[in-house]
């Protein structure tokens, strides 16, 4: 991801939080059932976890939001030290609210990032949306920004990459 752009690399440096999607965006969208004693599973990136505890130990916050509400999605957030709060939730954009209320931060200082319809919407609340490489178009379009990678392929990782470096 390139961030020559002297605006957008300023905008980064003043994220406070990043919002985050979990399937398409975390993971590549892929769920596979076990049966009724594992449930649900899918796979994550390693790099995509350690990215993002290099992001919170700089002093951004990490939440993610989705309608995900796994036992499978939320051990993986727990196991980032992430809040699991909204997760399993039914509208996003009530969600969001919740958030940027609860950790009392302007929109302008939000960065959201997503696939889906369901994302779309949120991107033009916040200070900068951001579609993975094979989101919906209506994500793409409603994006400022979208990543090389797609989602699950170390498109997380690589916004984080960006973020860090425009902070320097």
């Amino acid at each position: 991801m390139r961030t020559s752009d002297p605006e957008l690399a300023a905008q980064l440096r003043e994220i406070k939080l990043f919002v985050c999607d979990i399937d398409g965006t975390l993971t590549d969208g892929t769920t596979t059932w076990l049966g009724p004693e594992h449930g649900w599973v899918q796979t994550y990136r390693h790099r995509d976890g350690d990215a993002i505890r290099q992001l919170v130990a700089a002093g951004v916050g990490f939440v993610p939001l989705s309608r995900n509400g796994s036992a499978c999605a939320r051990a993986r957030m727990q196991t980032l030290g992430l809040d699991t709060r909204w997760l399993g939730v039914d509208d996003k954009l009530p969600a969001l609210r919740e958030i940027l209320a609860a950790f009392a931060v302007e929109p302008r200082h939000v960065l959201v990032m997503g696939d889906g319809t369901h994302d779309a919407v949120l991107m033009p609340v916040v200070g900068i949306g951001v579609a993975v490489a094979d989101a919906h178009p209506l994500a793409t379009r409603a994006a400022r920004l979208v990543t090389q990678a797609g989602g699950g392929q170390g498109a997380v990782e690589e916004l984080i990459t960006a973020i860090l470096d425009a902070r320097g």
